[in-house]
């Protein structure tokens, strides 16, 4: 339940922190922060919590129809059971749906915390490698991580046709030998967390113990 906030990259990199103590323990890799405000999903229970910086002040928001346990992770690799996106449209909450096992959106209002409507983009979670929103559109990887497999419009509903081959460091050739060059195992790459900043318009992932950020560019 300790969070550590650095001032910029250099202090990052130099590992200079302070920390902040929240109310209820956090799970998974699947938490953001917007205007403010961290939100996360609290250990053992479908909820979202919404942490006020300033304020201290937090709010639970419930789930409902949702996996949160006995390990039925919405992306096995990041080991968590919501992914919490924020694009330009707003606040996101990903989650997989008891009992069917597909991916839903939550479309949460950020003022009064409240689900604003439920969208079943009826893809299977078994298929799903990790996800990110971006201008209201889903993504969702391969179990490779190699491109993405599926896009669905969140504001109007409906599956695009969008594949397009997903670049990232873990898939480049020899990624392995930087990451772990003496080891004998056999290399399995992991991919924590994908998620998209739409203030500067990148991708930012956790790979394989790595901080990793890429340009954005939209084709119109």
């Amino acid at each position: 339940h300790i969070i550590k906030e650095y001032q910029d990259l250099n202090a990052l990199w130099n590992g200079n922190y302070t920390t902040i103590e929240l109310p209820w323990p956090y799970y998974g890799c699947g938490h953001t922060i917007y205007n403010n405000a961290l939100y996360y999903q609290r250990v053992g229970r479908n909820i979202v919590v919404k942490y006020d910086f300033e304020t201290g002040i937090s709010k639970a928001l419930f789930i409902e129809n949702s996996w949160y346990y006995e390990r039925m992770y919405l992306f096995s690799t990041s080991k968590s059971y919501f992914s919490i996106a924020v694009d330009e449209n707003g606040l996101w909450v990903m989650y997989l749906s008891r009992p069917d096992e597909h991916i839903m959106v939550a479309e949460v209002e950020e003022e009064t915390f409240s689900v604003l409507r439920h969208i079943n983009t009826t893809y299977p979670q078994s298929k799903a490698g990790n996800a990110f929103v971006a201008c209201g559109v889903l993504y969702i990887t391969d179990k490779n991580h190699m491109h993405v497999a599926f896009a669905f419009d969140l504001l109007r509903e409906k599956q695009l046709d969008a594949r397009f081959e997903l670049k990232l460091s873990l898939s480049l050739e020899g990624f392995e030998q930087k990451v772990s060059p003496a080891s004998n195992a056999t290399f399995v790459p992991v991919l924590a967390m994908l998620s998209y900043n739409w203030l500067n318009k990148h991708l930012h992932t956790w790979e394989h113990g790595f901080l990793i950020q890429y340009p954005v560019h939209f084709l119109i």
